[in-house]
């Protein structure tokens, strides 16, 4: 059974449904439309009159032996996905591959499906870890504007992220300047995991530009619990101006931007995590003078922080190459998609390798990260003998070129993925990194909070 979702006005007259053609038959809202003969029209227009986002369609190749009442039931494997923008009349041969099997693409079974707000119809799709077998949104985000949300760099242009970084350098430099830019204004933190970084330079950040941040810990909240994710969105809009939320589920952080009418901020999720490679690639604009040229080496888990990595790396122009164990490779999904958009913006891909030394080899950045990350304590044990290989040591340090340094985004477990040579070394940039996320988050905090 092959389904096209096209997210935007579809033969029926309400723009705003999703339609959804499955086989010769229209199905708007559950119903179906038959129409045996006629061909559903292509979306010519990508931004039609009155239209917030452009229009994209999204198509599905779903494998489904049961049929199409198990299907709905939430039986159907997902074995391709082809998440094309702006699609062109004729251009109807497939361009998709089926994802590689093994260990990195049986983690994606149990992922959960977001279903995208109504006024969102440009949509881009990357794995959730939810409760079914399918793929979760990136954000409701993919207009050309300013965006709402800061839930992954994906939805920002280069010029977006280059604006973060001119604000974010004028008030780490003039930080008076600003300590009245959101004087008034309320920031509620939901925190489901533990933070220092996090926590306290948005706390700090919103304390200097003049404004209050209230902190929500999970055990003080009913979020989930005793009260659903878009009843919290909606009454957290109604108090505060601002939302950050730091969460396991990638789908908490979308429904509080799908339901609540403030800005989200995506502290981190099991998925994506944008704040890091603000300040990440905000240090390196700042130790290196530019981004151009840099190869970047990332050495580790393929996880959340690899994730936001790769996607902020293409659209920066910077060569990342990622080295992990076999089986431990960043979502095949985001690989794609952020190869796609580094083609697009004729940007260096992503390149995946399973040596340390290859990767490592000529690079100017050297990037690692815990090998067990909050909510994996029960693979500790199989993690750090999969991984024993990549520790970051002064070894691997020295096929790196000169002028390398060393990032991680902490806390660091010293002795495993790196020795305290390398933390604590001449190379190392790590803390001021932490302290950049402070300026960072103050530049995205003001641009989405400001006037």
């Amino acid at each position: 059974m092959r389904r096209y979702h096209y997210l935007g006005p579809g033969p029926e007259s309400d723009p705003y449904r999703l339609h959804v053609r499955s086989g010769h038959e229209w199905q708007v809202d559950g119903k179906e439309k038959r129409a045996p003969v006629a061909k559903p029209e292509r979306l010519q227009d990508p931004e039609p009159s009155g239209a917030e986002h452009p229009i994209g369609a999204v198509r599905i190749e779903v494998h489904d032996p049961a049929g199409p009442e198990a299907l709905r039931g939430g039986g159907g494997v997902h074995r391709r996905i082809d998440d094309r923008d702006h699609l062109q009349p004729g251009a109807a041969q497939s361009i998709d591959r089926p994802l590689k099997e093994g260990p990195a693409v049986e983690r994606q079974q149990g992922l959960g499906c977001a279903h995208p707000a109504p006024q969102a119809r440009g949509q881009n799709y990357a794995a959730d870890h939810r409760l079914r077998s399918a793929f979760a949104l990136y954000s409701p985000l993919n207009r050309l504007m300013k965006p709402k949300h800061l839930i992954s760099l994906k939805d920002y242009s280069r010029e977006d992220i280059e604006e973060i970084f001119a604000l974010a350098e004028k008030m780490k430099a003039d930080p008076g300047s600003f300590k009245h830019s959101l004087l008034g204004k309320t920031l509620a933190m939901i925190f489901q995991k533990p933070s220092t970084r996090t926590r306290v330079s948005f706390e700090v950040g919103m304390f200097q530009l003049g404004g209050l941040a209230v902190v929500l810990n999970h055990d003080e909240i009913q979020l989930s619990v005793g009260e659903s994710v878009p009843d919290t969105a909606r009454v957290l809009s109604t108090f505060a101006d601002g939302i950050m939320a730091r969460v396991f589920a990638h789908q908490d952080v979308l429904d509080l931007a799908r339901f609540g009418s403030k800005p989200v901020i995506n502290g981190l999720s099991d998925l994506l995590h944008p704040c890091q490679a603000l300040a990440d690639f905000f240090t390196l604009r700042e130790h290196f003078g530019t981004l151009a040229g840099l190869k970047f080496a990332y050495v580790g888990d393929g996880n959340n922080v690899c994730h936001e990595l790769m996607i902020a790396a293409a659209r920066l122009g910077v060569e990342m190459v990622i080295a992990t164990p076999k089986g431990f490779e960043p979502n095949p999904l985001i690989t794609k998609s952020t190869a796609r958009d580094a083609q697009k913006m004729g940007t260096p891909a992503a390149k995946l390798v399973n040596d340390p030394a290859q990767a490592v080899a000529g690079a100017r950045v050297v990037y690692t990260d815990v090998w067990t990350s909050m909510g994996q304590e029960n693979e500790a044990e199989k993690r750090k003998a999969a991984f024993a290989a990549f520790t970051v040591d002064a070894a691997l340090m020295s096929k790196a070129a000169g002028d390398a340094v060393f990032m991680h985004c902490l806390p660091a477990h010293r002795g495993l993925e790196v020795t305290d040579e390398v933390m604590d070394g001449a190379q190392s940039v790590v803390f001021q990194q932490a302290g950049n996320r402070l300026h960072a988050q103050k530049a995205a905090l003001l641009l989405l909070l400001g006037a």
